[in-house]
Protein backbone atom coordinates (compact mmCIF):
# COMPACT_ATOMS: atom_id res chain seq x y z
CA UNK A 1 0.00 0.00 0.00
CA UNK A 2 1.41 3.07 -1.00
CA UNK A 3 0.29 6.39 0.90
CA UNK A 4 0.77 9.59 -0.72
CA UNK A 5 1.66 13.03 0.83
CA UNK A 6 -0.92 15.79 0.70
CA UNK A 7 -0.25 19.45 0.53
CA UNK A 8 -2.19 22.89 0.35
CA UNK A 9 -2.56 25.55 -3.07
CA UNK A 10 -3.47 28.94 -1.28
CA UNK A 11 -4.57 31.69 -3.85
CA UNK A 12 -5.62 35.19 -3.23
CA UNK A 13 -7.72 36.36 -6.36
CA UNK A 14 -7.93 40.51 -6.71
CA UNK A 15 -10.00 42.66 -8.44
CA UNK A 16 -7.86 45.25 -11.48
CA UNK A 17 -7.60 47.51 -8.31
CA UNK A 18 -5.99 45.49 -6.08
CA UNK A 19 -8.71 45.05 -3.82
CA UNK A 20 -9.24 41.31 -2.42
CA UNK A 21 -11.75 39.37 -4.19
CA UNK A 22 -11.53 35.76 -2.55
CA UNK A 23 -9.44 33.09 -1.17
CA UNK A 24 -8.94 30.00 -2.67
CA UNK A 25 -7.36 26.47 -1.64
CA UNK A 26 -7.07 23.57 -3.20
CA UNK A 27 -6.05 20.22 -1.67
CA UNK A 28 -3.61 18.62 -3.77
CA UNK A 29 -2.24 14.97 -3.61
CA UNK A 30 1.10 14.38 -4.70
CA UNK A 31 0.80 12.31 -7.88
CA UNK A 32 3.84 12.03 -8.93
CA UNK A 33 4.76 9.50 -6.64
CA UNK A 34 2.45 7.49 -7.10
CA UNK A 35 3.29 3.89 -8.87
CA UNK A 36 1.85 2.55 -11.99
CA UNK A 37 -0.21 -0.74 -11.55
CA UNK A 38 -0.30 0.08 -7.16
CA UNK A 39 -1.53 2.88 -7.32
CA UNK A 40 -3.40 3.42 -10.87
CA UNK A 41 -4.14 1.44 -13.93
CA UNK A 42 -4.74 3.67 -16.71
CA UNK A 43 -4.58 7.38 -17.43
CA UNK A 44 -6.66 9.24 -19.94
CA UNK A 45 -7.19 12.33 -21.54
CA UNK A 46 -10.31 13.20 -24.08
CA UNK A 47 -8.38 14.46 -26.83
CA UNK A 48 -10.42 15.43 -30.14
CA UNK A 49 -8.89 15.04 -33.62
CA UNK A 50 -8.43 17.73 -36.27
CA UNK A 51 -10.15 16.10 -38.72
CA UNK A 52 -13.13 16.43 -36.19
CA UNK A 53 -12.83 20.18 -35.83
CA UNK A 54 -12.51 20.64 -39.32
CA UNK A 55 -15.49 19.05 -40.19
CA UNK A 56 -17.54 20.74 -37.58
CA UNK A 57 -16.76 24.47 -38.97
CA UNK A 58 -17.37 23.27 -42.30
CA UNK A 59 -20.85 22.57 -41.31
CA UNK A 60 -21.51 25.19 -39.42
CA UNK A 61 -20.46 27.41 -42.30
CA UNK A 62 -22.58 25.51 -44.60
CA UNK A 63 -25.33 26.06 -42.30
CA UNK A 64 -25.04 29.06 -41.46
CA UNK A 65 -24.34 28.09 -37.41
CA UNK A 66 -23.05 30.07 -34.49
CA UNK A 67 -19.77 28.55 -33.16
CA UNK A 68 -18.38 28.92 -29.82
CA UNK A 69 -15.23 27.75 -28.34
CA UNK A 70 -15.40 26.59 -24.13
CA UNK A 71 -12.63 25.57 -22.52
CA UNK A 72 -13.42 23.14 -19.17
CA UNK A 73 -10.46 22.41 -17.25
CA UNK A 74 -11.47 20.55 -14.41
CA UNK A 75 -13.68 18.01 -15.73
CA UNK A 76 -12.53 15.37 -14.62
CA UNK A 77 -11.12 16.29 -11.44
CA UNK A 78 -13.66 15.49 -9.26
CA UNK A 79 -14.98 11.78 -10.69
CA UNK A 80 -15.41 8.60 -8.63
CA UNK A 81 -12.33 6.55 -8.83
CA UNK A 82 -12.70 3.05 -9.81
CA UNK A 83 -14.19 0.54 -7.49
CA UNK A 84 -10.78 -1.18 -7.91
CA UNK A 85 -8.79 1.14 -7.18
CA UNK A 86 -7.66 2.21 -3.60
CA UNK A 87 -5.94 5.49 -3.32
CA UNK A 88 -4.64 6.61 0.56
CA UNK A 89 -3.56 9.54 1.32
CA UNK A 90 -1.57 11.05 4.79
CA UNK A 91 -3.65 13.60 7.13
CA UNK A 92 -3.76 17.10 6.82
CA UNK A 93 -1.70 18.97 9.48
CA UNK A 94 -4.69 20.55 10.56
CA UNK A 95 -7.38 17.42 10.65
CA UNK A 96 -5.61 14.77 13.42
CA UNK A 97 -7.46 11.99 14.46
CA UNK A 98 -5.21 10.12 15.93
CA UNK A 99 -1.38 8.50 14.90
CA UNK A 100 -1.12 6.41 12.12
CA UNK A 101 -3.92 7.04 10.42
CA UNK A 102 -4.37 7.90 6.67
CA UNK A 103 -7.85 8.60 4.77
CA UNK A 104 -9.15 6.50 1.65
CA UNK A 105 -10.19 8.95 -1.29
CA UNK A 106 -13.57 7.92 -2.46
CA UNK A 107 -12.75 10.95 -5.90
CA UNK A 108 -9.86 11.84 -7.21
CA UNK A 109 -8.77 14.99 -6.40
CA UNK A 110 -5.80 17.74 -8.03
CA UNK A 111 -2.71 16.16 -8.62
CA UNK A 112 -3.77 12.30 -9.15
CA UNK A 113 -2.65 10.86 -12.13
CA UNK A 114 -6.60 9.64 -12.58
CA UNK A 115 -7.47 13.22 -12.40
Amino acid sequence: MNVLPITWAFRIKCFPDGLVKKFKARFCVRGDLQKEVIDYFETWSPVVQWTMVRTMMILSTNQHLVTAQANVTAAYVHAELAPNEHIYVHQPASFSRGHNLVLKLKRSVYGLKQA
